[in-house]
């Protein structure tokens, strides 16, 4: 073989490997890339979301300057066929304007949290008590209110003490006063929902009502002293109203206070609510459903 053939040789055999080089390359490169588009698509995460903050425990993701879904009070809500979805609905639809030309929100199944676009929101969870944890935080940020983490705990604290003190400030009126009477719809049906026949025979003696029933005590309050006002359910009758005790002592509670900030807290053993009157019923309705989110449902006749 002569020494340009030899030459020729090499320079195919180097230029093969270049390419299967370049060819390897594109293909890690790609391979990459499908990965990245698979993972997207699937935990419905969009990289190009600027803002990003932790609302009630729920991450949140913006395409848009937080200030700005401030500003947006107007919202077109989907239909949604399940329960998490429902009950979303008609907690955004008590806390804001609907209408068709509104700002899109979607209600779906996927990874918990809350996804900010330009004209639309998708709130996500992979159950109902994720959707709502979301749907929650989608409000909170939406209206201003810093809420704590785990709303839910009231109920479970009420439940185990079997006792639901709610104390509002007298200071409170309008919209305010509404959500005091959301509060104690939701405690009601509480109340109801957790009378239990204890010994199966299908049938509840004034017994089981005793050891099962939930107290409800609602109280207004006048500087330190709480006032407790009359009150009936089906299960409760009270008529006394000369009874005053020290505020401090009325735990664990639910308190409604006016104030500058917007906060829906946790402290000791005590959830507070503060606001001016309309938030306040805002965050009263977010209190409702964290107490019994079945509740509006059944008002509505839908389960």
């Amino acid at each position: 073989m002569g020494r340009n053939e030899m030459e020729n040789g090499n320079e195919i055999e180097e230029s093969n490997r270049e390419n299967r080089i370049t060819l390897l390359v594109l293909g890690i490169i790609f391979f990459v890339i499908g990965i990245a588009v698979f993972l997207s698509l699937n935990s419905g995460f969009d990289s190009n979301y600027k803002y990003e903050e932790i609302v009630s425990g729920v991450n949140v993701y913006s395409k848009i300057p937080f200030e700005d879904f401030q500003k947006i009070n107007r919202f077109y809500l989907e239909k949604n066929p399940d329960d998490a979805g429902l009950i979303c609905n008609f907690e955004i639809s008590a806390t804001s304007n609907i209408n068709r030309l509104g700002y899109k929100v979607v209600i779906e199944d996927g990874e918990m949290g809350v996804y900010i676009d330009k004209n639309v929101a998708h709130i996500r969870g992979n159950n109902d008590g994720e959707k709502l944890r979301a749907c929650r935080a989608f409000i909170c940020l939406n209206k201003g209110i810093n809420c704590t983490e785990n709303i839910e705990q009231i109920r479970d604290l009420i439940i185990r003490k079997r006792v639901a003190n709610v104390i509002i400030g007298e200071n409170i009126s309008g919209a305010g006063l509404r959500g005091y009477g959301e509060i104690l719809g939701a405690l009601g049906y509480l109340q109801a929902s957790n009378i239990r026949d204890l010994n199966g025979d299908r049938t509840i003696n004034k017994s089981e009502i005793k050891e099962t029933l939930i107290v409800i005590l609602p109280y207004i309050q006048n500087g330190s002293i709480c006032n407790l006002q009359p009150i009936t359910t089906h299960f409760q009758r009270y008529n006394q109203t000369n009874m005053s005790v020290d505020c401090y002592i009325v735990t664990p509670s639910i308190r409604l206070v006016k104030s500058k900030r917007n906060a829906i807290r946790f402290y000791d053993n005590d959830l507070i609510l503060e606001g001016d009157d309309e938030h306040l019923n805002i965050e009263s309705i977010i209190v409702r459903d964290a107490i019994a989110p079945e509740l509006i449902l059944r008002i509505y006749d839908m389960i």
